[in-house]
Parts: C-alpha cells; sequence; structure tokens
C-alpha cells in the first residue's frame, strides 16, 4: 500500500489492472451466456498474448522465443481440446464413443 500511494505510475497500472479485469470478466460471462464456455476459453487463450504484447510495447518485458512458443503450445492445446482443430489421430475410437455417448446419457438422465 505504501508504494502504491507513493507511486503515481504503480498505482495507475493497478487500477488499470482492477479495471481490466473486471471489463474481461464481464466479457467473459457474456460470452459465454451467448456463446458458449468453447467459445470463452478460446478467447480466455487471446488474453495471454494480449498482455505479452502490452508489456513488449510498455517495455515491461524483453521478446523471448521461449514465451513466444509456450503461446504458440498454449493457443494449440486449446484449440485442440475445443475441437477448433481436429486431428484424426486425437479422435476416440468408434467404442469409445458408444461409451461415452452411453455415460452422456446416464448423466443426462439424473
Amino acid at each position: 500500500m505504501y508504494q502504491i500511494t507513493h507511486s503515481t505510475p504503480l498505482l495507475c497500472a493497478v487500477v488499470g489492472s482492477i479495471f481490466s479485469i473486471a471489463f474481461f470478466n464481464y466479457a467473459g460471462v457474456t460470452v459465454t451466456q451467448k456463446a458458449s464456455a468453447v467459445a470463452r476459453s478460446t478467447i480466455d487463450c487471446s488474453r495471454t498474448i494480449l498482455i505479452w504484447a502490452v508489456e513488449l510495447a510498455v517495455g515491461w518485458n524483453a521478446f523471448n522465443w521461449i514465451q513466444l512458443s509456450g503461446f504458440v503450445l498454449l493457443a494449440c492445446g486449446t484449440m485442440l481440446y475445443n475441437r477448433i482443430i481436429v486431428l484424426q489421430c486425437f479422435e476416440p475410437k468408434p467404442e469409445a464413443d458408444a461409451i461415452l455417448l452411453k455415460a452422456q446419457k446416464k448423466l443426462n438422465s439424473v
């Protein structure tokens, strides 16, 4: 608290972060209501790259190829999990589909 009250740039960063998080959460709830949780989790991925881009632009961080490759891995994993990108090798076998369908019906009946 002492540092925030004695540093205007730090105070602005904290207040900006609070409003940014509030806006992002409001937008996330709205997207989930209007679209789906899949859309929200895909959009969540964009938050990481946006924050990183701002850090680079302001000079709070230096470009690092490992960070970029980590983001690409995160984005690809999210798109695979949400089935935006479908790779045949990750698709369940037909017998697994039947088991999953039976489990979903059982859950829906409860």
